[in-house]
């Protein structure tokens, strides 16, 4: 038996551009729009802004460098808020942060460009971003859902929320989806065929969670002592216990990433695979199964070396996603476009470094030891952003055209502020000109974009 279900929505509102989502793709795009002097809304389902950096203390921020760390680029809004927060004392500037640096992720060493990270305080980067969406004339709201979308001859002209109490309407020209799992996109009918049930395959989630009062000389020590361990550091430990049938957790190493302060690390051990956060009864489990192997490291972490006396400081409050739905876009990035030679893109409005990091749905791996190595840099093009099929709608973040190789890649935070930026520059762009987004000349999206400080080359 269905249900149908009617309600007049009293409150409507009109807007330039609505961007769902304050993650990282989400808040570049809106200050990105509100710079470009479009009337901007920037909504927020959760009580925070800063998505998985802060919700989910996914961090460092990986490289925003090439994978030689000779060159930055991913600059613009991004390296505008690690530059204030760095003199708020919140960042390292990834600059800061290459080979020899106490900062480099996994602890030094495993691939070059997993260096020049930038390590970050999440509580003044959430004061930081706040601050920068009121200088540049968004509106934000938290706490706020969009369920359903107004649709005209294929153009997305409307967004439905809800806001705790009721429903409202959102009169839009443009709405960005930065939600992570295309949750508007969804709704438009704008997604990949194969994202359209819950079914489909995505990457394991993970819960981060930090730890203090670990010996950092004890651990450098042990890494110079082990150079065979680069990268799956003490993974000859837990297979040790793998093989005992003790070790709960599949994943055959111990991620740490150095915090702000000392014997201070963020922790990324966890793995829950075989669950689709879209469905609810599975993001539940793997919530919970987070926490099992959270307490059970907490345990484990305890025989090794440096890690003797560490205590747990917080767990995030919300689980990681690497991967969910992705849209089907007016062009797909593949893994081939990554690799040498990269694709070069006339359309290019972000540029990414990252390796190919497709987390396995079963088994113990990393998830990386076999796949191609990216090019040294690559570019990404303006037209994963855009749907094949419907209007007045851009995507930015993990939920863009791309397969799910090449999505391994540009996921990362780094890239999610530079789609996100260009995705709101666009917009604004659009709104000017009175056209769709697929309709822009990119070449004065690429002009504004140099104009605030991106790389696209």
């Amino acid at each position: 038996m269905s249900y149908q279900y009617q309600k007049e929505i009293e409150r409507v509102e009109a807007y330039d551009v609505v961007v769902c989502g304050a993650g990282c793709a989400g808040f570049p795009a809106a200050v990105a729009a509100a710079r470009g002097g479009a009337k901007t809304l920037l909504i927020e389902r959760t009580q925070m802004v800063g998505g998985s950096a802060t919700g989910a203390m996914v961090g460092p921020f990986m490289t925003s460098f090439d994978g030689r760390g000779e060159r930055q680029i991913v600059k613009g809004i991004f390296d505008e808020l690690v530059t204030r927060l760095e003199k708020e004392g919140g960042a390292v500037h990834p600059s800061k942060t290459g080979d020899g640096s106490p900062y480099a992720c996994y602890y030094r060493g495993y691939h070059k460009r997993h260096n020049n990270v930038t390590p970050f305080r999440a509580d003044l980067m959430q004061l930081e971003m706040l601050r920068m969406l009121e200088e540049a004339g968004a509106e934000l709201l938290l706490g706020v859902d969009a369920v359903d979308v107004c649709m005209e001859a294929g153009k997305l002209t409307g967004l439905i929320v809800y806001d705790g109490n009721d429903f409202r309407l959102y009169r839009t020209q443009v709405v960005i989806d930065c939600t992570g799992d295309a949750a508007v996109s969804y709704q438009a009918g704008a997604v990949r065929p194969e994202c359209r049930e819950g079914s489909f395959e995505v990457q394991p989630m993970s819960t981060f969670f930090e730890i203090y009062d670990a010996d950092d000389d004890a651990l450098d020590r042990y890494v110079q002592a082990h150079p065979e361990e680069s990268g799956m550091l003490f993974c000859s430990y837990i297979e040790r216990e793998m093989e005992k049938g003790g070790y709960p957790v599949p994943r055959n190493k111990i991620g740490l990433y150095k915090g702000l302060n000392p014997g201070e690390w963020r922790m990324n051990c966890t793995r829950m695979q075989g669950l689709n956060n879209t469905i609810p009864e599975q993001l539940t489990q793997a919530y919970r199964t987070g926490l099992e192997q959270i307490f059970f490291l907490m345990d484990f972490i305890h025989t090794l070396p440096g890690l003797e006396h560490a205590r747990l400081k917080q767990i995030a409050p919300t689980v990681g996603v690497r991967e969910s739905r992705r849209i089907e876009g007016m062009y797909t990035l593949e893994m081939e476009d990554l690799i040498d030679p990269p694709t070069p893109f006339e359309d290019a409005i972000a540029m990414g470094s990252f390796l190919l990091d497709l987390h396995p749905a079963s088994g113990t791996r990393a998830g990386i030891e076999t796949r191609p190595v990216t090019a040294n840099c690559f570019q990404i093009p303006y037209r994963i952003l855009v749907p094949k099929q419907v209007d007045g709608l851009l995507v930015a973040g993990r939920c863009v055209s791309a397969s799910r190789d090449a999505l391994s890649s540009i996921r990362v935070m780094p890239q999610a502020f530079a789609m996100g930026q260009a995705a709101g520059s666009a917009a604004a762009l659009a709104v000017r000109e009175g056209i769709q987004p697929r309709e822009i000349d990119v070449s004065k999206l690429q002009a504004v974009l140099r104009d605030a400080g991106a790389v696209i080359e």
